[in-house]
């Protein structure tokens, strides 16, 4: 039997795309705010962004305030990472019991003219 319903597969390749993505984004964004949060221990004079969000120039604060940030968003694109990914899984999953389902009734209505006919 020839596969059906291609879009399907294609989306659910689409959504797989996605997640790589979502997670590539998310560890750029992480390596950012880590960078940012230590540039600006190095750089006293200079205000970073954390500084200005928090409002607060202390190492202590800056590096707490930093490390909040990087959690979130570590656990935000991990989660939207893993939910794009099993969305496309699922896809796939709902795909193979459509081609069981089809091929079981192929072959019963198989069995059931071999059986009437003898």
């Amino acid at each position: 039997m020839e596969p059906r319903f291609n879009i399907f597969r294609s989306l659910s390749r689409v959504f797989k795309a996605f997640s790589a993505l979502a997670l590539l984004i998310t560890i750029v964004l992480a390596l950012g705010v880590l960078s940012l949060t230590f540039r600006g221990l190095a750089e006293t004079d200079e205000i970073t962004l954390l500084s200005v969000i928090f409002n607060q120039i202390s190492p202590s604060g800056t590096i707490s305030a930093g490390l909040t940030i990087l959690l979130i968003v570590i656990l935000y694109g991990g989660v939207m990472a893993t939910s794009l990914f099993a969305i496309g899984e699922a896809m796939v999953v709902m795909l193979a019991i459509e081609e069981n389902s089809r091929a079981s009734a192929v072959l019963l209505n198989r069995m059931a003219k071999r059986d009437n006919g003898t």
